[in-house]
């Protein structure tokens, strides 16, 4: 475990997930913007997960 002034320290992490076929710059900017979705999604699920982004989204 890790500590700083003798206290002890914690890490989570949230992260959103998209592909990237490398096509063109336009498929980049779509790719960034799904994986923003999915962490948001991941945020107000509760946070600490992973969220993959899925077109259809219900």
């Amino acid at each position: 475990m890790l500590e700083s002034n003798g206290q002890p320290l914690s890490f989570s992490a949230s992260i959103g997930v998209s592909s990237f076929t490398g096509d063109d710059e336009k498929g980049l900017d779509v790719a960034i913007k799904s994986a923003d979705s999915a962490l948001y999604d991941v945020k107000r699920a509760g946070r600490n997960d992973v969220a993959v982004y899925k077109k259809n989204k219900a």
